[in-house]
């Protein structure tokens, strides 16, 4: 019953806002403040026309100017902003827990006082924005549990100046944020030839294997300057017994329920990045890579985020 009631509020509220709320059409509404200051200047007036005075006339038509002169400024104070996401981001508790939002300033003024409300996410409020700038705010989520955070819309708003007005506007996005829980370190993983990695064998004593560009690695002392100097591109040397073979990380394997499983399957990813090891990930019958690196990490983390047994 209670699911039924939650969907049907669910279509009629995204209806209403595909009906009826414009995409970055600002809109505004005079706050608490502002609505107490309008009664202040609503009887001032009343005052003014039962006794005639001129002096209330007067306060009353100063307070009315300066409302209006405020509630032109909250509007203008969103005009040309621009608000996305970078691209699908992951999001993992205690190693990488925070995301980033990208704002763009397209005005020749300052924009000040910007708050955002997005659905699961907490995101920073930003005092400033300059002019004709790009600036990145730090959202995390509201609560740390495993899921695909599915972006729809954005809500961007101010009460800048005097907090007598509050103007926002809605931007629709199609983004998806990935959250994973803290990843847990597995006492039995063993990462093959983890210190051959980390550079105990001396390159001088292998057998040279191939060229590969470079990625990031943290692998200065096998950089090859000489092709550099060619085509100022930079490319990393392997040797035989910097090929570590291929590592199979299986998540039947661990130990614990599904959710400390994969955790200690993040956990073992993190690291087999970290040494630049190819490795392949299986999810019972499902098998990733082999591969290495940044990007194949996030696809990983990617499918761990979005996992929900074998079916």
């Amino acid at each position: 019953m209670m699911r039924a009631l939650k969907e049907k509020y669910s279509f009629y509220r995204k209806l209403f806002f595909k009906s009826f709320v414009k995409d970055r059409r600002i809109y505004i509404f005079p706050t608490k403040i502002g609505l107490y200051y309008c009664g202040g200047i609503f009887i001032c007036f009343l005052l003014a026309m039962t006794y005639g005075n001129s002096l209330a006339y007067t306060v009353s038509f100063l307070f009315f100017s300066f409302l209006i002169c405020v509630c032109f400024s909250t509007n203008f104070s969103l005009k040309d902003i621009d608000v996305d996401f970078s691209d699908e981001q992951v999001l993992i508790c205690g190693y990488q827990d925070s995301g980033k939002l990208i704002l763009a300033n397209h005005a020749k003024e300052n924009r000040y006082s910007l708050e955002f409300d997005i659905k699961d996410l907490q995101v920073e409020s930003l005092e400033l924005l300059e002019a004709d700038s790009l600036k990145k705010v730090e959202f995390r989520p509201r609560l740390w549990q495993r899921k695909v955070l599915k972006i729809d819309r954005i809500k961007v708003y101010t009460d800048f100046p005097f907090s007598l007005f509050r103007a926002w506007f809605y931007v629709r996005l199609a983004n998806r944020i990935y959250v994973l829980n803290e990843p847990v370190k597995d006492d039995q993983f063993d990462l093959i030839e983890k210190e051959s990695l980390k550079g105990k064998y001396k390159q001088g004593g292998d057998q040279f294997s191939h060229l590969r560009e470079y990625q990031g690695d943290n692998l200065s002392s096998r950089l090859d300057w000489k092709r550099y100097s060619y085509n100022e591109k930079l490319y990393i040397k392997e040797f035989s017994k910097n090929l570590a073979p291929k590592k199979d990380l299986q998540l039947d394997l661990l130990s614990g329920n599904i959710e400390e499983k994969l955790q200690k399957l993040t956990y073992q990813i993190i690291e087999m990045t970290k040494v630049d090891q190819d490795f392949s990930v299986s999810f019972g019958r499902r098998t990733l890579g082999p591969g290495k690196g940044e990007e194949f990490k996030k696809r990983c983390l990617i499918e761990i985020a979005r996992y929900r047994g074998d079916v």
